[in-house]
Order: structure tokens, then C-alpha cells, then sequence
């Protein structure tokens, strides 16, 4: 398991009720990013679905949807 990910499954652990739900959490606005908008990432034919080049691995096998937002920790803007 990645560290971030390893990270991210403690601290879901340790906020966890005792009937066993995860709460919901929410993600800062700021922190959200879209793969049309990283120097990274690279267009594949079809319009809107981007492949990582920092080789992030992708959660579809076709790849990223370039207008979806979540957290990407390797993240660079476009200059």
C-alpha cells in the first residue's frame, strides 16, 4: 500500500463510531483539481479522458476524466 494511502486508511480507522460507520468528510475546495489543468496530464483520443505522465494510476482502466475534480497530491498547474 502506497504511504498516503496507508495514511488515509489510519486516520479513517482511528475516527471510526463505535457502532463501525465512517463519517463523511469533506475535502477543501482549494485541494480539488482537474486533470485538464495539470502540466501531467496528457490527452488520449478520446476528448475528454487524460492519462497520467507523473503515472498515477488511474481508477478505470480507460483513465482520468479530465473535467472530474479530486485530490491529486502531484498536481502542477499549466504555465
Amino acid at each position: 500500500m502506497r504511504p498516503i494511502a496507508a495514511a488515509c486508511w489510519r486516520a479513517t480507522i482511528g475516527v471510526m463510531t463505535a457502532r463501525g460507520e465512517i463519517p463523511k468528510r469533506t475535502i477543501e475546495p482549494e485541494k480539488l483539481v482537474r486533470c485538464r489543468d495539470c502540466r501531467h496530464g496528457q490527452a488520449t483520443s478520446h476528448a475528454m479522458i487524460y492519462q497520467c505522465g507523473a503515472e498515477r494510476m488511474a481508477p478505470a482502466p480507460a483513465g482520468w476524466w479530465g473535467v472530474n475534480s479530486h485530490v491529486c497530491e502531484q498536481f502542477k498547474g499549466k504555465s
